[in-house]
This record gives C-alpha cells, structure tokens and sequence, in this order.
C-alpha cells in the first residue's frame, strides 16, 4: 500500500518506499558521567546527561539529573534538573526536583521547584516568571516619559 515493487535488471524485486513517509528521529540514548570519571570543564548536550561522578563547570543540556554519587560545582542551564547528589553553585530550569538525600547549596531559577522531605537545600530560589514580570514593569517605567 505504501511501497511499490520494482524487478531490478538482475529480475530481483526492489521494495521502494514511498517518498511521503520519514523515518522518525530515535531519542537518543543519555550521556553518562560515571562514577569513576571526573570532568574539568563545559559539558553540553541537546539531550539527557546523568552525573554519577564529578562534573567542575558548566552543564548545559534539556534535562540533568545528578546520581546519588553525583557531584556537580558549578552551573546547570536545562529544562528539567533532577538531584538526587551534591550541587555546589547556580542553576538555572523550568522544573526542579531536590530529591530526599540530596544536598544542594546553590542559587536556583525555576518554574516549578519541588523539595523532597529529607533533602538539604541553602541558597536562594527565584522563580523565572519573577524576574520577567520585573523586567517589563521596569522597561514600561523606561518607555513611559510621563508615569502617571
């Protein structure tokens, strides 16, 4: 129904598909910092990354969990960041998850954060719809010559 039947000049049968359909994209699989590993420096991904071992610097990805034996210092920029480890420093989601266990000392920006019994956080947490209704009350202030 949707392929066609060529005989090849050798009288095999060659199944064409048809040009309207497109193969969908895999999910790819995680990016994995293990245990034994120890990273000094950026770490990017359009995908998942999961720290077991050691991450110093910057982790840019769509979603980031930290292991149980994780450890990252420095800042995460993703959609979804997940601790179940230590975060030592800035991190910057849409959603936030501080699992019990977790030990995070860090300046959180978020959407939504959500802090399980048992996990220890000290630092300050803003929500990211803060800081945009800020910035346009501020820049109306600016555009407006004569406030009222």
């Amino acid at each position: 129904m949707f392929s066609r039947v060529r005989k090849h000049a050798q009288g095999r049968e060659l199944v064409v598909a048809s040009g309207g359909e497109r193969p969908r994209r895999q999910p790819l699989p995680p990016s994995i910092v293990s245990s034994d590993l120890y990273v000094r420096g950026d770490v990017l991904s359009e995908g998942v990354v999961h720290v077991d071992g050691r991450v110093d610097g910057e982790i840019r990805a769509r979603v980031v969990t930290i292991g149980v034996n994780g450890r990252v210092e420095g800042g995460i920029h993703c959609e979804e960041l997940v601790v179940f480890g230590i975060l030592n420093g800035r991190a910057e989601a849409a959603r936030v998850f501080l699992m019990g266990g977790s030990r995070v000392v860090a300046d959180i920006v978020h959407d939504h954060l959500r802090i399980e019994e048992g996990a220890s956080f000290e630092g300050s947490c803003r929500r990211k719809l803060a800081e945009t209704q800020a910035l346009s009350v501020d820049g109306d202030r600016r555009l407006d010559p004569f406030p009222a």
